[in-house]
């Protein structure tokens, strides 16, 4: 072991980051930290806005983001000798990341003298516990802010399956069933404009889209499983019920949101030696890596062995395209059984 004298090396950290990553590729004891990745991989699928951070040395945590607007185009009548129109741009903002989350945990190396887990086993599973709980904690948030982004829906035709309200479209649950929706959404998609939509979805549906898997290899009811497949559906129960929107589902459009993270600039991707064994790194998480996390570790002592007090932090911001042609068309609709 690389400690001596009471002082945990950068050396001994890389064998923490080794065994975690070991935990990672296990699959029966990587099942314990794996944050739910639906939602993970729908954000993804959704953000495709060019981001770049500002003022790297700065304190403030502030990003441009690049969102195409080709909201001037129209077709009008023909002309003669005149090819000029209207300007296509990108429409570049700033913002600031004003989310942040952390996870502090303590390891004492003593308490593990008798114990058959080893100090590094126990920091590498508190580790990677902790990035579980902060992207969980994101996925949450994204989930807040879509949930306040419905516009209008622009198809108002199936009466008997649909009432379209101002900011969601809300349906009978009896009407909630694969074979009216799907072809539903297909309608909705095409009225707003939707040509790359994402489904989002909690417990609505899901019991049908599994069932249609179940019996996807057999006679029965082979037809829903290719309805599911005009668009990509991502589901989330766990989430989606913490935030008491279990009946809530929306349809967004590629390019509506994008995913913005920063870490400080003292952060280095290699861990940073500031003397008085204190070390500070950023890394990606295990399980999203486009997610970076924060880390700070500082070493006490006990009975001349370690103390490790350690952070996880992540500052994000989920920001919305605000280049909608249309105030109602904002590129994300709500449906609500109710």
């Amino acid at each position: 072991m690389s400690r001596t004298a009471g002082v945990w090396s950068e050396t001994a950290l890389q064998d923490i980051f080794l065994r975690a990553d070991q935990i990672a590729f296990d699959d029966r004891l990587k099942l314990d930290y794996m944050p739910r990745i639906d939602l993970i991989e729908a954000i993804d699928r959704i953000s495709t806005a060019q981001i770049a951070p500002l003022n790297n040395n700065s304190k403030d945590y502030d990003v441009q983001v690049m969102w195409i607007n080709n909201c001037a185009l129209a077709a009008q009548s023909c002309t003669s000798c005149s090819i000029s129109g209207n300007e296509l741009s990108t429409n570049a903002q700033t913002y600031q990341i004003t989310q942040c989350q952390e996870v502090p945990f303590k390891v004492d190396a003593v308490d593990f003298y008798d114990n058959f887990m080893n100090t590094q086993e126990v920091v590498a599973k508190g580790m990677l516990t902790a990035e579980k709980l902060l992207i969980e904690q994101v996925v949450q948030n994204w989930l807040t802010v879509i949930s306040t982004a419905g516009g209008t829906n622009q198809w108002n035709g199936d009466a008997g399956i649909a009432t379209v309200l101002a900011n969601e479209t809300r349906i009978n649950p009896v009407n909630y069933t694969a074979a009216n929706m799907i072809a539903y959404f297909a309608k909705v998609a095409q009225f707003n404009q939707f040509d790359n939509p994402v489904m989002v979805s909690g417990n609505l549906l899901w019991n049908e889209y599994k069932n249609a898997q179940y019996n996807a290899g057999s006679s029965v009811d082979t037809g829903n499983l290719r309805r599911f497949g005009d668009m990509d559906w991502y589901w989330d129960i766990f989430n989606f019920n913490a935030l008491a929107l279990d009946l809530y589902q929306y349809m967004i459009q590629v390019g509506t949101f994008a995913f913005a993270n920063r870490v400080r600039p003292s952060y280095p991707t290699t861990p940073l030696n500031l003397g008085d064994n204190i070390l500070r790194w950023s890394r990606p998480a295990t399980f999203w890596p486009k997610m970076l996390i924060e880390w700070e570790q500082t070493i006490g002592c006990s009975y001349d062995q370690p103390i490790f007090n350690i952070k996880a932090k992540v500052h994000w911001e989920h920001l919305q395209n605000p280049a909608g042609c249309d105030e109602a068309n904002t590129g994300t609709l709500a449906f609500h059984a109710i």
